[in-house]
């Protein structure tokens, strides 16, 4: 049979700590058989548990008069937990704990399962009763950063906690695959990925056409200077457009030689850029 150990002592520089340990305490309370002896073993075992420092706390409490029905009330276990419970848990504000839950919206770069457990956690100090439910779904659909999912949630008229964070949570892992897929072709194909552009330039002013390709690795390079001739003959004055897949004309030319290519692409795409020289049409495949 297993056996179970109570939990670390209790840190009673930590007061707002108690209701997390007093948990930790009950569970084991019940897995051990705790709860199955006498009220003297259990207080004992709390008292023990708890440290040294309870003794002092537990000897300041006054205890109603022995009865009938309770002749040892210092051993009764429920209401030493709730002298301890007044000991350490200040007398809660309602109002001020409904205030920080509704005004309670998913953080940027905060997981769906962070916000929810989040909401859980401040419901249980406001006092909602059989509505607790109906106000954590409400919250979620208000407070959730996505924007597409909480309209889509509004139009469910029968929308339940259980819906609304299965649909959120759902959401949040399609968007995760999408980004993962995305960089991964990025990854895989490079800038040309996200930069469907090809460079072409028209005839030199002396009418001569090239049609070989170039590799712009220098991103700090101008246009002129890319642009040399192969032979090593001066550099002309030529036009530069940008032409996309469909044969469109991207709006601009470069019709200045001093013009510097990277004015037309965005920094990230100006690593390794291939471009073709041509007087007519787009170079082959």
């Amino acid at each position: 049979m297993a056996k179970f150990g109570p939990p670390e002592p209790f840190d009673f520089t930590q007061p707002a700590e108690w209701l997390m340990w007093r948990q930790r305490f009950s569970r084991f309370r019940v897995a051990s058989k705790l709860d199955k002896e006498s009220g003297e073993v259990q207080v004992n075992s709390l008292l023990y548990s708890m440290g040294r420092d309870a003794e002092p706390i537990y000897g300041s409490f006054v205890f109603p008069a022995a009865t009938e029905a309770m002749p040892h009330p210092e051993y009764d276990f429920n209401l030493v937990i709730q002298k301890f419970d007044e000991h350490f848990v200040p007398k809660r504000n309602v109002i001020h704990d409904r205030a920080c839950f509704h005004k309670r919206s998913q953080r940027a770069g905060e997981a769906v399962e962070a916000f929810v457990r989040s909401l859980y956690e401040l419901a249980q100090h406001c006092e909602f009763g059989a509505g607790k439910d109906e106000q954590i779904r409400d919250r979620i659909v208000i407070g959730i950063m996505d924007k597409e999912v909480s309209q889509k949630l509004q139009l469910e008229a029968d929308l339940t906690l259980e819906r609304a964070i299965q649909l959120a949570r759902q959401s949040e892992q399609v968007k995760q695959q999408s980004a993962e897929r995305v960089e991964i072709t990025v990854n895989e194909e490079g800038p040309k990925a996200l930069w469907p552009y090809t460079f072409y330039e028209g005839r030199r002013s002396d009418g001569y056409a090239l049609g070989r390709p170039l590799v712009m690795k220098n991103t700090n390079r101008s246009a002129s200077m890319a642009d040399s001739c192969q032979r090593g003959l001066p550099t002309h004055p030529r036009t530069l457009q940008v032409i996309d897949s469909q044969g469109t004309v991207f709006p601009g030319e470069l019709k200045d030689q001093q013009h510097r290519l990277r004015d037309l692409i965005p920094d990230e795409f100006m690593t390794i850029l291939p471009y073709y020289i041509s007087a007519k049409s787009p170079p082959r495949n």
